[in-house]
C-alpha cells in the first residue's frame, strides 16, 4: 500500500450554524485500509471514496471559545488548528492520478450543514 499524507486547516467558524467538512477522492481511487488522522475524528465512508475530516467544526477547536471563531476582530485571536491525515491507498495510485488533471488535489471538496445530507460544493463538483 501507499499513503497519501494531507494537511487540513481549520482558521476560522463564523456562523451559529454546525458544519461539517470532507472530500471525495475521484472514481477510480480508492481508500485501501484504516485512515488515521491527528485529530481522531476522520473517517471513510461505504463507497471507500469520501473521507468526512470532521461532522462539527466545533469539535475539532479544543476550548472553543463561542460561535464566532477568528471572524469578528474584536474577539480574541483563536490559533488555527492543524489536522492531519494519512490515507491508504492502492500502490499505482501515483498511475491514476496522472491519468487526468481531474484526479489531481482538490478532488471534490464540501462542507455539510447539520445533516449529512446538505452538502455545499465547489463549482461544477458533483454531491457525493
Amino acid at each position: 500500500k501507499e499513503i497519501i499524507l494531507a494537511k487540513f486547516h481549520l482558521r476560522a467558524i463564523g456562523a451559529s450554524y454546525h458544519l461539517g467538512f470532507g472530500f471525495q477522492l475521484p472514481e477510480n481511487l480508492e481508500v485501501n485500509g484504516d485512515i488515521t488522522s491527528t485529530n481522531g475524528l476522520a473517517y471513510v465512508e461505504a463507497d471507500n471514496r469520501t473521507i468526512i475530516l470532521f461532522d462539527d467544526a466545533r469539535d475539532v477547536i479544543p476550548d472553543n471559545p463561542g460561535q464566532f471563531i477568528n471572524t469578528d476582530p474584536t474577539l480574541p485571536y483563536t490559533p488555527t488548528f492543524v489536522i492531519g491525515l494519512a490515507i491508504p491507498v492502492e500502490d499505482n495510485w501515483w498511475e491514476i492520478v496522472q491519468m487526468g488533471p481531474w484526479n489531481c488535489p482538490p478532488y471534490n471538496p464540501f462542507i455539510f450543514v447539520g445533516q449529512r445530507s446538505h452538502e455545499i460544493h465547489l463549482a461544477n463538483y458533483p454531491p457525493t
